[in-house]
C-alpha cells in the first residue's frame, strides 16, 4: 500500500487557504479515483483507493500544519511493513502559483508541517509534492498562508491540480525520479502553459545546484552533454540554507531580466516587491496553523 498524505489545517475556515493545497489534491484524486467512504483512523481522515494493482491510501491529518508528523508517524506505525512509499503533497512559497515539483529528499524550507514530519520520522529522505503558490506581497508570511485564493487563483488552481494528479499517477508506478524529471518543468500561468520559460536553454548553472526547468532538460542529449541528470545527481533540492539562497538570487535576477520584456508573464516589478516582502522567520508568530 501507498500513502498520498496531504497537508492542511483541519475546519470548514481553513478549507479553500493556500496552506490546504495539499487537502484540496487528496479530495480530487479520491473524486478521480472513486475512493471509498472518508473515515476517521488515529489523527487523520483517511480514504482508500486503487490504482492498477496499487492500492492507495489517501491522507488528510487532522492536526494542525505544524503537528503533522504526528498522524502520520500513527498511520506508519499502525501499517508497519504494509507501506510501500509515501508522498507528501504540500504548498511551496519558494514557487509561483502554476508551478508543481516533486522532490525525493531535503530540507524543509521553513514549512512547519514539513518540519513536524521530519522530526517526527528522524529523517528528510520522503517523497513530496510541492505546489506552488507564490510568496506575500505587503502581509506576513503568516497572513498570507491562511488567506483563500482569489478568484482568479481559483481557476489556475484548479489546471494546476489536475497536473499534479496526474503526477501522482505517475509517482504510484514510476517512482519519484522519474516524476521528477517528466513533471518538474510544467508552469502554467493565466492559461497558458509552457515549461521551463525562464529557462528555456536548460543549461546548468555554473557553481550552484544545477536546477533545470527545460522541457527535456534530462534526457539523454543533455546527460552527455553536461553528465548530469543521473539517479543521485537530478535530485531537486537544496543540500545547503546557502545554495537555497544563492538559487534565489539568481532566478531573481532572471526574472528582472525577463521582467523588461513585454511578453513576461508577470506584471512589472513582481519580482522586486516579493523579495522585499521575503518575512523573517526569526519574527514569526508561533502558531500551529502554519
Amino acid at each position: 500500500m501507498k500513502l498520498v498524505v496531504g497537508l492542511g489545517n483541519p475546519g470548514a475556515a481553513y478549507a479553500r487557504t493556500r496552506h490546504n493545497v495539499g487537502f484540496m489534491m487528496a479530495d480530487l484524486l479520491a473524486e478521480i479515483l472513486s475512493a471509498g467512504s472518508e473515515k476517521k483512523q488515529g489523527q487523520a481522515l483517511v480514504r482508500t483507493a486503487g490504482v492498477g494493482a496499487n492500492r492507495i491510501l489517501l491522507v488528510k491529518p487532522q492536526a494542525y500544519m505544524n503537528l503533522s508528523g504526528n498522524p502520520l508517524w500513527e498511520l506508519l506505525r499502525y501499517y508497519k511493513d504494509g507501506i510501500e512509499d509515501f508522498i507528501i503533497v504540500h504548498d511551496d512559497m519558494d514557487m509561483p502559483l502554476g508551478r508543481i515539483r516533486f522532490k525525493d529528499k531535503g530540507g524543509t524550507g521553513g514549512h512547519r508541517g514539513l518540519q513536524s514530519i521530519t522530526t517526527r520520522l528522524g529523517s528528510d529522505v520522503y517523497d513530496r509534492l510541492k505546489i506552488g503558490i507564490g510568496r506575500p506581497g505587503p502581509m506576513t508570511a503568516e497572513a498570507y498562508v491562511l488567506q483563500a485564493f482569489s478568484v482568479e487563483e481559483t481557476a489556475l488552481l484548479a489546471q494546476v491540480l489536475q497536473k499534479g494528479a496526474e503526477g501522482i499517477r505517475y509517482w504510484l508506478d514510476e517512482g519519484c525520479i522519474p516524476a521528477m524529471n517528466r513533471f518538474n518543468g510544467y508552469h502554467r500561468h493565466g492559461g497558458d502553459h509552457h515549461a521551463g520559460r525562464r529557462y528555456a536553454h536548460g543549461k546548468r548553472r555554473e557553481g550552484g545546484p544545477g536546477v533545470l526547468h527545460a522541457r527535456g532538460a534530462f534526457g539523454p542529449r543533455h546527460r552527455a552533454r553536461t553528465g548530469f541528470g543521473h539517479h543521485g545527481a537530478d535530485r531537486d533540492q537544496y543540500d545547503t540554507d546557502t545554495e537555497r539562497e544563492a538559487d534565489r538570487q539568481n532566478q531573481n535576477h532572471l526574472h528582472r531580466a525577463a521582467d523588461r520584456r513585454s511578453d513576461h508573464p508577470y506584471p512589472r516589478g513582481y519580482l522586486r516587491q516579493q523579495t522585499v516582502c521575503l518575512a523573517d522567520e526569526a519574527t514569526r508568530k508561533k502558531d500551529n496553523l502554519w
